[in-house]
């Protein structure tokens, strides 16, 4: 946040732009929830009598009542519409080379401003009322525990034409360029997609050097939007001007390449065999079993069903329709059907990729990856928290290669693919990968032989699951640090346990292993990071998208 003054001097007053005017319509749809609860309210006091109750209040019920009736409601909603667009009307957002402002409030005002340098990321969301009518929000996060700024709403054109905006001027401020952003750098309505050159249909990097070993604003158009047929502003329907086309969808306004696509089926079977539903399954079915010796023990297995229902229907609607894409800013991940969510991965934020394979998976052979990314918002990483990113619900093993690939260059062996195999398959101490002593059945009798770590110039794998599987790919610049652990039994068994921090809470474990092999591990894992950190093994942007040829 900047004071008063500083804000007011940063933005000129021709550069503030205002919300689409749907906004005062959709902001009252709260409206609606407090109508439903007040008619189901009259509606109960009156029927918890009876019927006859009912139609003692129906014979008293005249046109003179159910015009006043209609008349208040009316008022009631003229009202809150008046309220929402006074609302509307002094409320506002910016774009400039200061930072991205929003500012609202009546009588109490409010200034956010957001310094270039915090952004973290920037999504379009579409909630259920710009999903049917074509509107959506960009949200704009911050660093650390700043507050986020939600502009919106804006019709879907505007969304795209904004994030690119914001996303030029954020790649202009990491490369330590001028932003370049005029007052009116974008006019949604008025502009087009740019033209995006051919791309290679493979998207694939070049090949891996291997595994286990180490390995030896111009004239052109900037990703964003362009001038659109025809003259600038021109009116619709003037002569020789091509009509607007609205965009009800995010992807109509680019031309990324998709790599994955989600198929319903697989996301319905993958949920119904996840852990959680068969987990939710079991404690339903113990806790019916339960009730026959105990009462009121059916309300708890009611609870329990209704939340695993909830949680499987918000699981649902959340990963619907997932689909990943390589853009010039890195993933581009769009999920969700009642609320869809586009968000943005860059490679210089990533931390960590993990792989799961749930027990159930296994006769598919899906898997879902999931990214560590530096923080919900910030550039910078100190003040940094974790967060966790879906990019795949369930994909096949080879479209969860294919996003990791597209993410890491390579693993910093000279076998990448024998250190994946072993990585996704293997058990025990081989080539790679160190696992825990026979010793070590006595804490872990089903999964000791499963566990393996793997430490290279470039990153640190981790490997735990003797039925499902789960793969950790930490990036050795972003590691925080490594310490070991022993407790009593241990001690006496000569066991240890070894961490590897990442950014705030989030770690990877590797347990029981031999304590001869945690202290050299340790003094092994000390050295490559201050390695990696010093050469920098985590790509720019820049050199993603040569790598990736976007």
């Amino acid at each position: 946040m900047s004071d008063k003054r500083a804000l007011g001097e940063s933005v000129p007053e021709d550069a503030w732009r205002r919300f689409h005017k749907v906004t005062p319509l959709a902001s009252g749809g709260a409206l609606g929830i407090i109508l439903v609860v007040l008619v189901y309210n009259i509606l109960q006091s009156v029927l918890k009598d009876g019927l006859a109750d009912l139609r003692e209040v129906a014979s008293h019920i005249t046109v003179v009542v159910v015009l006043i009736a209609v008349g208040a409601l009316l008022a009631l909603v003229v009202f809150v519409v008046l309220v929402a667009w006074v609302v509307w009307r002094f409320q506002s957002f910016a774009v400039v080379d200061s930072g991205i402002h929003k500012r609202s409030g009546i009588i109490l005002k409010s200034h956010t401003h957001m310094r270039w340098d915090r952004v973290q990321t920037v999504e379009v969301e579409q909630r259920l009322f710009g999903r049917i009518f074509g509107f959506g929000s960009v949200k704009v996060e911050a660093a650390g525990s700043e507050p986020g700024i939600e502009l919106g709403l804006l019709t879907m054109a505007d969304c795209a034409a904004l994030r690119k905006e914001i996303l030029r001027g954020l790649a202009n401020a990491r490369a330590g360029r001028p932003i370049g952003l005029s007052n009116d750098a974008v006019a949604p309505a008025d502009i087009a997609p740019a033209e995006v050159a051919p791309r290679d249909s493979s998207g694939e990097p070049a090949a891996a050097p291997g595994v286990g070993e180490p390995a030896g604003a111009g004239a052109h158009h900037e990703p964003g939007f362009s001038a659109a047929p025809g003259e600038a502003g021109a009116e619709h329907g003037a002569p020789g001007v091509e009509p607007v086309i609205p965009v009800f969808d995010p992807d109509d306004t680019e031309n990324d390449q998709l790599i994955f696509e989600m198929p319903t089926a697989r996301l319905v079977a993958s949920q119904f065999l996840g852990p959680t539903f068969i987990a939710t399954v079991a404690a339903t079915a113990l806790t019916l079993v339960t009730s026959m010796w105990l009462e009121h023990t059916i309300i708890a297995a009611i609870f329990i069903i209704g939340g695993a229902l909830f949680t499987f229907v918000s699981d649902s609607l959340e990963r619907y329709g997932t689909k990943v894409y390589i853009s010039s800013n890195g993933l581009r991940v769009r999920s969700g059907l009642t609320t869809l969510t586009t968000r943005s991965m860059p490679p210089t934020r990533l931390h960590a990729i993990e792989l799961r394979r749930p027990i159930l998976w296994r006769w598919k052979d899906w898997w879902s990856v999931e990214a560590t990314l530096a923080g919900a918002s910030g550039l910078d990483s100190s003040g940094d928290s974790p967060s966790s990113e879906l990019i795949i619900p369930a994909g096949s093993r080879e479209e969860a290669l294919r996003v990791l690939w597209t993410m890491l260059p390579d693993a910093g062996t000279d076998d990448d693919a024998a250190l994946i195999r072993d990585a996704l398959d293997g058990f025990g101490t081989g080539r790679f990968f160190l696992s825990s002593p026979d010793r070590a059945k006595w804490f872990d009798p089903i999964t000791y032989r499963s566990r393996g770590i793997c430490l290279t110039p470039k990153v640190a794998v981790f490997r735990r699951g003797r039925f499902g599987r789960r793969v950790m790919f930490v990036w050795q610049d972003h590691t925080q640090s490594m310490s070991m652990s022993q407790g009593p039994i241990q001690r006496r068994l000569g066991l240890g346990a070894i961490k590897l921090d990442l950014v705030s809470a989030a770690s990877a474990t590797h347990k029981n292993m031999d304590v001869a092999e945690v202290e050299r591990m340790v003094w092994i894992e000390n050295d490559l990071a201050s390695r990696a950190r010093h050469a920098g093994v985590s790509e720019s942007i820049e050199a993603w998208r040569e790598r990736v040829g976007v």
